[in-house]
């Protein structure tokens, strides 16, 4: 130890620092080897074979008060009832003696088992060991993988999804993580989705056909994508006259807005909840409800040509049955000579009429202005 009397060299105080930090990694390795294997006896002990077989005891108790629409009551409170009322046992069920078991640990395991997890793999976790010590644990893993991840942000080789996800939980803990953080699989590249989705988007225009969301979609990036296409064909068909609108892209905007929503619901499966995701709903609603006005306008616009149709047709019969009284004369329509001239009685209006009904011969030459 340097006492004060002489200076130090850059050398010398490497090499304190050194045996520092191995005496440091030294005691917390001891530290940690002796808790690990006192919570590696602890866990051993909660999962012992009296605690699981009491356990089992008052899991099948459970059971049968279910069975029969009674209440489980602990035996202490049951036989308190029992010497007031004797009719206690039609609403109430008495739970089985816990004998040497541990109460706490018998509700560890009852927790355990109704969130899924068997006899067998209880046992099996319980004589797992924890964690062994690693060099690699706390602070100074938390900045090795920091500096990590400005070197990996927006490389397409490292999944930016669960990177994003991990420096988070470093951070800011994995609780506030889990609170806002919209989980996106398999995510290598925001400009790769937006690529995908507005191929998408172009097949269901050019082809009228819906197309599938896969579950391991990035859907955060497809629904960015795909909402300013759709809004921006909404708008143009707006300002378009409504019996105009063509057919196909009308129901493209449609499968566009079904897109969409099937892009929420993925998220929300993936764990985002409606709070994380206020404005992306509130984006397509707006869709719909764009939408639902344009096909309004434009069936109220057919209806109303539909209309103009059926009147125009009905006012043409309606003069088509009067003009035959108009072009009617005396003795009705009589025969005809070339090119529709009436002869006989049919030519009485032009004064073609000779005595006897017999009309003029008709000179050729005389439209031409020849002579007779």
């Amino acid at each position: 130890m340097n006492t004060g009397q002489q200076v130090q060299t850059a050398t010398q105080s490497s090499i304190d620092v050194v045996k520092e930090e191995e005496t440091k990694e030294g005691m917390m390795n001891r530290w940690w080897v002796q808790c690990t294997r006192a919570i590696s006896s602890i866990q051993r002990r909660i999962y012992s074979k009296t605690n699981l077989r009491a356990a089992m005891k008052q899991r099948k108790a459970r059971l049968r008060a279910a069975d029969t629409d009674k209440t489980l009551i602990s035996a202490d409170l049951y036989d308190a009832m029992m010497e007031v009322d004797s009719d206690t046992n039609l609403q109430f069920l008495r739970a089985p003696d816990l004998g040497d078991a541990d109460e706490a640990s018998v509700e560890t395991i009852l927790a355990l088992l109704d969130d899924g997890l068997s006899i067998q793999e209880i046992i099996i976790l319980a004589h797992e060991p924890a964690t062994e010590f690693s060099t690699h644990t706390g602070r100074d893993d938390d900045m090795m993988f920091l500096q990590f991840y400005s070197l990996a942000k927006g490389n397409p080789n490292f999944d930016q999804g669960k990177l994003d996800e991990q420096a988070a939980n470093r951070m800011i803990g994995f609780k506030n993580t889990k609170e806002i953080f919209v989980p996106q699989p398999s995510q290598t590249s925001d400009i790769e989705a937006q690529r995908a989705q507005q191929m998408e988007w172009a097949t269901i225009l050019g082809s009228g056909i819906g197309v599938q969301v896969p579950q391991r979609d990035p859907h955060m990036q497809h629904f960015q994508t795909l909402v300013p296409a759709v809004a921006d064909h909404l708008k143009i068909a707006s300002q378009m006259p409504p019996i105009q609108v063509p057919k196909d892209l009308l129901n493209a905007m449609k499968l566009g807005i079904t897109h969409g929503e099937a892009h929420l619901q993925g998220m929300l499966q993936a764990g985002a909840n409606e709070r994380q995701l206020r404005r992306q709903i509130l984006q397509q609603r707006d869709l719909e409800k764009m939408y639902n006005e344009l096909n309004q306008k434009v069936v109220q616009a057919e209806m109303q040509a539909a209309q103009m149709q059926a009147m125009a047709a009905q006012n043409a019969g309606i003069a088509g049955m009067a003009l035959p009284a108009q072009g009617q004369f005396a003795g009705g329509p009589g025969p005809s000579g070339p090119m529709g001239i009436p002869l006989g009685a049919n030519a009485a209006h032009l004064g073609l009429n000779l005595p006897g009904g017999a009309a003029p011969p008709i000179n050729p030459f005389a439209a031409a202005g020849g002579a007779q």
